[in-house]
């Protein structure tokens, strides 16, 4: 197992503050520890490193670069597998959110309605013009025929 690495003291405030907001987390022990271990290490990295792009902590811009050059980091550097590089990220990303980031990409507003279901008239409208009409799916003849044979059966029960 590789030695604690000690948080640069460019970040120690940071990470005392997030280390307390970690234990107050409903986590698990274990994913409390690999956390702030994954975080500790970044933090270290992003001391030596210096990335560009702005400051990481403050600027969305700087964070998304210095997770993106973090991750390249580890897959290169350290030759860590994608799932390990993929955990650091996770620890990272509940970082940047203790930190109050904001997650890239359009949030959509929970739908308060149901999902709308297709039901049986909607597969019997007809086509519009020039739209030619769906086709049939394999299963489906074989269903009707099977159904038709059935139902012969019932109607004549003495006769074959």
């Amino acid at each position: 197992m590789p030695p604690r690495q000690d948080v640069p003291v460019v970040y120690a405030t940071v990470f005392t503050g997030y280390a307390a907001a970690l234990e107050r987390a409903p986590l698990d022990a274990h994913t409390r520890r690999a956390y702030a271990c994954r975080v500790r290490s970044f933090l270290a990295w992003l001391d030596d490193a210096a990335p560009a792009g702005g400051d990481p902590l403050t600027d969305e811009h700087g964070r998304d670069f210095a997770a993106r050059d973090y991750r390249a980091h580890l897959k290169t550097v350290l030759k860590r597998t994608p799932a390990t590089a993929n955990a650091h990220l996770v620890a990272l990303d509940h970082f940047f959110t203790h930190l109050g980031a904001r997650r890239r990409g359009p949030r959509r507003a929970a739908s308060h309605r149901p999902p709308r279901t297709r039901g049986p008239r909607a597969e019997a409208v007809p086509a519009r013009r020039g739209e030619t009409p769906p086709r049939p799916r394999p299963g489906d003849r074989t269903a009707a025929v099977l159904l038709r044979a059935a139902r012969e059966r019932t109607r004549r029960p003495g006769r074959r």
